[in-house]
């Protein structure tokens, strides 16, 4: 089962803290579909890496990217 988090309304920090709390309830091999706005598309990506997650698909529909991650 994959779940979808919005996040285009957000800002930093909260924008990651709402990603990592949701990746959190994930068990291992769930997936996350993360839907952003351009300009967080890169520090999300990175604090996903760092954070030992594994991002999967990056697309673009429209003004927002769509990130899918898993634990």
């Amino acid at each position: 089962m994959e779940k979808r988090l919005d996040i285009r309304g957000e800002v930093c920090p909260t924008l990651f803290v709402k990603v990592k709390a949701e990746m959190e309830r994930l068990r291992k091999g769930e997936k996350l579909e993360v839907v952003l706005k351009e300009r967080d598309l890169k520090d999300v990506m990175s604090a996903l890496k760092i954070e030992g997650y594994q991002v999967l698909h990056v697309s673009q529909e429209g003004d927002a990217y769509r990130v899918t991650v898993t634990k």
